[in-house]
């Protein structure tokens, strides 16, 4: 059994499940020493050893808020808890996604997701909400052309419960998102990986508790190309580049979107060894050169933090 707690802040995805702390705008020191900690494990040797399949799925089971052709083991149970810190600063409410993952077998996961929106208490003018509900399941499909290619598809859908008190006009509507991503591993550098992710977020129907939505939000369309860095040892580094586009709902937008990003998951006996569970880091640093409409009234600019804690009951 494996339980994971992780924190996420991300106004475009509420309802994901890592917690995403925004840290404000990037400065330029900051990303050059993001470029530097990227750059700098190239030198490393390759390694020849095929990666253990718990650091695969440790490692590449998500990207953020995307999905990696990785998943829990058959009987697997996984919990996700997120509390937006950001929310207590920002909004006079506080989002508490939670997540269930269930290995349905080995190949095969399947999640539920609930996500309420509570009092703030440190506002005046607290709101509040029976949230957003969601399920999803995620197939993998290992070795599909050869030993270097992973691939996984699914779904996840989301429903309000209530009138949602949040600016993304979108939380208002049911939203069903088909997604497949795929990764293909460097026959000879096995450090690197090529990962394709493309998801459809697709906006159905009216909205379910409020009438006054002007104007309506499209569908999006998105497509992320990156490449993945996992050098021997403990960290993890990723380049992406998310192409959005409402083309595919009659509307004429488009965004793009270029991050990021070093993780750290310690292995080795560090302070954090005297705690239960294990710890992971990831920054992630990434700009809109182009926003969608209903994007722009946040930043271009993302700094986030993201930490996750897990713990998982040997068999």
């Amino acid at each position: 059994m494996a339980t994971a707690y992780s924190y996420h802040f991300d106004r475009r995805y509420p309802h994901s499940i890592d917690f995403i702390v925004g840290l404000g705008r990037a400065s330029k020191v900051v990303s050059v020493l993001l470029a530097l900690a990227f750059l700098s494990p190239l030198q490393a040797q390759t390694n020849k050893e095929s990666e253990p399949e718990e650091r695969k799925i440790r490692l590449l089971s998500t990207l953020f808020n995307n999905e990696l052709p990785f998943s829990n083991p058959k009987s697997a149970l996984q919990l996700h808890y997120s509390a937006k810190a950001s929310d207590v600063i920002k909004e006079p409410y506080i989002r508490l996604p939670f997540e269930l993952r269930y290995g349905v077998s080995e190949y095969t996961e399947a999640y539920l997701a609930y996500q309420p929106f509570v009092n703030n208490p440190f506002e005046s003018n607290p709101v509040s909400s029976s949230g957003i509900t969601g399920i999803g399941v995620k197939h993998r499909i290992p070795n599909f052309i050869n030993e270097q290619w992973d691939l996984a598809f699914g779904f996840r859908t989301f429903l309000p419960l209530s009138e949602i008190p949040s600016e993304d006009s979108r939380n208002q509507f049911a939203r069903w998102e088909p997604y497949f991503v795929t990764t293909y591993q460097l026959p000879n550098d096995e450090r690197f990986r090529w990962t394709l992710h493309a998801r459809y977020d697709w906006v159905r129907g009216e909205p379910f508790f409020e009438n006054l939505i002007d104007p309506r939000p499209s569908s999006t369309f998105y497509l992320r190309p990156g490449i993945i860095f996992t050098p021997p040892g403990e960290w993890r580094y990723t380049l992406e580049l998310e192409y959005q586009t409402e083309r595919f709902s009659g509307a004429d937008n488009d965004g793009m979107l270029v991050a990021a990003s070093f993780g750290w998951f310690p292995e080795r006996k560090t302070w954090l060894s005297r705690l239960p569970g294990e710890f992971d880091f990831t920054l992630r640093i990434g700009y809109a050169i182009q926003q969608l409409p209903i994007d722009r009234l946040g930043s271009p600019e993302e700094v986030d933090l993201r930490v996750r804690w897990s713990k998982r009951k040997r068999r």
